[in-house]
């Protein structure tokens, strides 16, 4: 029995450390191992206090069962290891949206990498070539450059004006490279968004739908 103990307790401790260096706040390591020579950090994970949310109006609802088998996620590499969140999701059952997976803390829906990973291959990207980002977060450059734009798909997504009706446009000011800063009235449906500040891209858009 105090064996028993003694062990629990240094597992215990080890997961601790882990969340420690990893920095773990909103999940909860289960169990961890080495694999691939040691090149590679496993650890098994579970949403601590934020799980069995609707991925939509994240409201906790009960659970309908789990799945078989568990699904991985890259994280950033620690200690010069690839590191990789293994976890299975549950089914949960939203008196809203129905039968649904509950949302995953850390990561995107249909994403293989966590959040923290993509914000980390973003912020290199805007200081180095890919090349030199792939290697300083142990990624192929290929897997670097797809999950790069994955990242850029999706925020430009979320960021589309829908309804649009009119469009006012007004010159304000000219920066440096020839970038000019325009101010916008837009009008979607029957709601006045007031003045917003639309990128080049996002201006394009909007003449093409006027």
């Amino acid at each position: 029995m105090l064996t028993s103990h003694r062990q629990r307790e240094e597992t215990q401790s080890r997961l601790t450390l882990l969340a420690k260096i990893h920095r773990l706040k909103d999940l909860k390591i289960t169990a961890f191992s080495f694999q691939q020579r040691d090149t590679e950090r496993h650890l098994w994970v579970k949403p601590f206090k934020n799980g069995c949310r609707c991925p939509v109006c994240e409201r906790r609802c009960p659970i309908v069962r789990q799945a078989q088998e568990a699904r991985s996620w890259e994280d950033v590499a620690i200690l010069g290891r690839k590191t990789l969140f293994w976890y299975a999701p549950k089914e949960i059952l939203c008196p809203t949206h129905g039968l649904v997976q509950e949302k995953i803390p850390w990561a995107a829906p249909y994403a293989r990498i966590t959040y923290r990973l993509e914000f980390r291959i973003c912020a290199l990207c805007q200081i180095m070539t890919q090349k030199a980002a792939a290697a300083i977060l142990k990624m192929a450059p290929s897997t670097l450059s797809n999950c790069l734009h994955r990242v850029i798909t999706r925020v430009r997504t979320g960021h589309t004006i829908r309804g649009l009706v009119t469009l006012g446009a007004d010159e304000t000011s000219t920066l440096s490279n020839c970038l000019h800063r325009v101010i916008t009235r837009v009008r979607t449906g029957h709601t006045i968004r007031g003045l917003v500040t639309l990128g080049a891209d996002e201006i394009a858009y909007c003449k093409g739908r006027k």
